[in-house]
């Protein structure tokens, strides 16, 4: 499975949001090239991206997206694609018109939440 998303220009400063998609872009390139199978929602490497795709969802939500309700369960290749879209509203919060994230504060904890759940996810995948 191919992953690819458009990426922002965000200025001279990063933002948290940069930085949750680009820890989120690790996380994809992780997924690709890999047997759909091991990300089913039952499995540890596919419950690492439920999670993920639900916190992805809810800082989307936070920047002002409509993100939708989030998945609990399903095959492999359902949660890699729900963490597609989860990754896509995020970028679009950032690059939407007249957006401005402003500050580097990331109150919420997203992306040390990130951070750890990619840790989890790459502790349970095998060796590429």
């Amino acid at each position: 499975m191919t992953i690819t998303r458009e990426r922002t220009d965000a200025g001279s400063t990063t933002a948290w949001p940069d930085v949750l998609l680009a820890v989120l872009d690790d996380v994809l390139l992780a997924c690709a090239e890999r047997d759909a199978d091991l990300f089913s929602g039952r499995t540890p490497a596919g419950r690492a991206l439920v999670e993920l795709s639900a916190l992805t969802r809810t800082a989307a939500r936070g920047l002002g997206e409509d993100a939708g309700t989030c998945l609990d369960d399903g095959p492999g290749v359902v949660v890699v694609r729900d963490l597609v879209a989860a990754t896509r509203l995020v970028a679009r919060a950032v690059a939407g018109p007249g957006r401005q994230i402003t500050g580097q504060r990331d109150d919420d904890g997203n992306v040390a939440a990130a951070v750890a759940l990619r840790a989890r996810l790459l502790r349970a995948l095998p060796a590429a």
